[in-house]
C-alpha cells in the first residue's frame, strides 16, 4: 500500500528486507517509476561538443539521497570510458536532481539509486548545397 502526501513517498514495509548499502536502502521500484524515471536527462557536454574526436559512452551513477532529501554523494559504479563524461554525469547529477524525503514505515531513510546517464554526440544536419 503507497500513499502520496505532498511530495513525500510513503512506503508500508519493513527496511530489515531491503539490501543495504552503509545507512542507505534502495530505492524501491514505486519511487523509481515515481521519480528516478522522471529524471531530466542531460543533454551532450557543451564542452566536448567542440573536440574533433567526441567521446561517447554511457556512465552509470550510483546516487545517494539523504533523509532530508537531498543528494548527499554521487559515485560513478560503470565509467563510459572518458574521464571527462564521467565527470558531466556527476555534475549534472548534483546539480540538477531534487528530491523529496523518502518515509519508510513512517521514518525518512537515507536511500540510493542507480541512474545511467548516456552520452551521444549530436550528428550534424546534413549541409545543402
Amino acid at each position: 500500500m503507497k500513499f502520496l502526501f505532498i511530495g513525500v513517498l510513503t512506503l508500508c514495509f519493513a527496511t530489515t528486507s531491503l539490501a543495504q548499502d552503509g545507512n542507505y536502502v534502495p530505492a524501491g521500484a514505486d519511487i523509481k517509476s515515481a521519480v528516478v524515471n522522471k529524471l531530466p536527462k542531460p543533454g551532450y557536454p557543451s564542452s566536448l561538443a567542440t573536440v574533433d574526436s567526441k567521446p561517447k559512452g554511457s556512465t552509470t551513477l550510483r546516487v545517494y539521497v539523504n533523509k532530508e532529501g537531498k543528494l548527499d554523494k554521487t559515485k560513478v559504479t560503470k565509467s563510459s570510458g572518458s574521464d571527462a563524461l564521467d565527470k558531466a554525469a556527476v555534475t549534472f547529477a548534483e546539480k540538477s536532481f531534487k528530491f523529496s524525503p523518502y518515509i519508510v514505515n513512517s521514518k525518512p531513510v537515507a536511500w540510493f539509486f542507480d541512474y545511467a546517464v548516456d552520452f551521444t554526440p549530436a550528428t550534424p544536419a546534413p549541409s545543402r548545397r
